[in-house]
């Protein structure tokens, strides 16, 4: 989101001083010489976003498994408890 809005910053800023769109050979410069200066905010903000999703993925995932484990070691105990099967820990 903080790169929309950047983004949409950025484009009415350099879209400003044109009259009108009619001329697209100045739309088009302006349009490509926004590309070039929108990449290091939104390649920032790209990879930090990536570094982030990596993160809470990995912790779901390990949460995942430790819910896993414990729900299964639980239901062990509980079935050998109500066996008469004693199990230490």
């Amino acid at each position: 989101m903080t790169v929309a809005l950047s983004d949409t910053k950025l484009l009415c800023d350099m879209l400003q001083p044109l009259p009108d769109f009619t001329d697209s050979i100045a739309t088009a410069n302006q349009t490509a010489e926004f590309y070039t200066k929108r990449k290091p905010l939104s390649a920032t903000i790209n990879t930090l976003a990536n570094a982030l999703y990596k993160v809470s993925v990995s912790m779901t995932q390990r949460e995942a498994q430790y819910t896993s484990s414990l729900g299964l070691s639980c239901l062990l105990i509980s079935a050998l408890r109500d066996s008469g099967t004693s199990c230490v820990i």
